[in-house]
């Protein structure tokens, strides 16, 4: 294996599609991570979580929400953004810049966002 880019998108498309299996069976979402590289050794950060306990970001968004001026409610509302139309699908509290999460209705790609660009545009939104 050549350490290249293409050859690391080839290498987490194969692993993702293996952890499948192994996720099924122990009912955990695997999700593989950033990929660090030398001349002859790489490291990859795994995810995993449990799904067998409901929705893990809607308890998290739930805990953290206020603490960021955003409402319980506001979890998975719709608001609009320069024309285009997202879902608030979670927080990441880590991250004091972007911690809004969203998805965009369009493409189905996820953006960050900073707390204030989501609360001015979710308190415009109709989508309650």
């Amino acid at each position: 294996m050549e350490f290249t880019n293409q050859e690391f998108k080839s290498f987490r498309k194969d692993f993702d599609k293996t952890m499948g299996s192994l996720a099924e069976k122990y009912a955990l979402a695997i999700t593989s991570g950033n990929i660090s590289y030398g001349t002859d050794e790489f490291s990859m950060k795994i995810k995993c979580m449990k799904t067998d306990c409901g929705d893990i970001n809607k308890k998290e968004f739930e805990n953290y929400c206020m603490v960021l001026g955003l409402m319980p409610g506001d979890y998975k509302r719709g608001f609009m953004f320069k024309g285009d139309k997202y879902v608030l699908e979670a927080l990441s509290v880590r991250s004091s810049k972007y911690p809004c999460i969203c998805t965009m209705a369009g493409n189905g790609k996820s953006y960050k966002f900073p707390v204030d660009i989501v609360k001015e545009a979710l308190s415009k939104s109709n989508d309650k």
